[in-house]
């Protein structure tokens, strides 16, 4: 007694073909359809199924390069940063630029609730309390939260542009663009913890809480001086013009962008 190897029916003696699939009973036999594979067409072509430990290790990756960059800044973006997957650093981009946007959102609440909870006294003069009064009373927080993060995305992405072009058609380097990508995302991670630490030290003193944000801003700034001149194998005298001329082409576009936020 023989059987079907395609199906496992039972086979009649001297059959040429399965009389319940019709597969040949000489020759090669077709593959065996796996129940636990998915079709997306009638060709037949498998579909991977959605693997949901990948976004684990993505956010496995972000948490240990964000403890590295509070605890050893230069060495992770010198190395660390390097061995990140690409899926890892787009997450981030996004992250980042999220966070930001929240966080902005909750210092200009913060700042306008202290305005209102604080005499001003006959002072003419106007204070960055005022300012940031003013913007919450004209623009919705969605739309602040909307343009902080747009102004992130744009800012490193005016970073690692720069930095790509300069050192790909004025030096002539041979710059890997990831990597100056990942170089520009990973040194704002610092400014944003900075700023975190802005908004909630100033609930208990506002000198205290700039005292954060001014070394977060001096750590991102190292790293990316770092990082670029490691990269771009440049000396730190060249980089030196480098880094200011690329943070000038940010603040342009920067500026650019809110002049067209204020006429609409």
């Amino acid at each position: 007694m023989s059987f079907c190897k395609n199906c496992g029916s039972e086979l009649a003696e001297n059959e040429k073909f399965c009389g319940n699939c019709g597969t040949p009973l000489s020759g090669p036999v077709p593959n065996t359809p796996n129940p636990n594979t998915r079709y997306m067409d009638s060709n037949s072509k498998p579909v991977s199924n959605i693997n949901f430990n990948n976004l684990q290790v993505y956010l496995a990756e972000i948490l240990n390069l964000t403890v590295n960059m509070i605890t050893k800044p230069i060495s992770t973006i010198l190395k660390g940063s390097r061995t990140l997957k690409k899926e890892t650093i787009f997450l981030l981009y996004g992250m980042l630029s999220i966070m930001f946007g929240l966080l902005n959102m909750w210092n200009i609440k913060a700042i306008t609730v202290r305005a209102a909870s604080s005499s001003r006294g006959l002072s003419l003069s106007i204070g960055i309390e005022d300012i940031f009064e003013e913007i919450s009373s004209l623009i919705p927080y969605g739309k602040i939260f909307f343009y902080t993060l747009l102004f992130f995305l744009i800012s490193i992405a005016i970073l690692f542009i720069a930095n790509h072009l300069i050192g790909k058609y004025i030096f002539k380097l041979s710059c890997n663009p990831m990597n100056i990508f990942t170089i520009a995302v990973c040194s704002s991670i610092p400014f944003i913890l900075g700023f975190l630490a802005l908004i909630i030290l100033s609930y208990f003193s506002a000198t205290i809480g700039f005292i954060g944000i001014f070394i977060g801003i001096v750590i991102s700034l190292l790293c990316l001086f770092m990082g670029m001149t490691s990269e771009l194998v440049l000396s730190e005298d060249k980089m030196a013009f480098i880094i200011p001329i690329s943070y000038l082409l940010m603040f342009l576009a920067d500026y650019g962008l809110l002049k067209i936020i204020l006429k609409s």
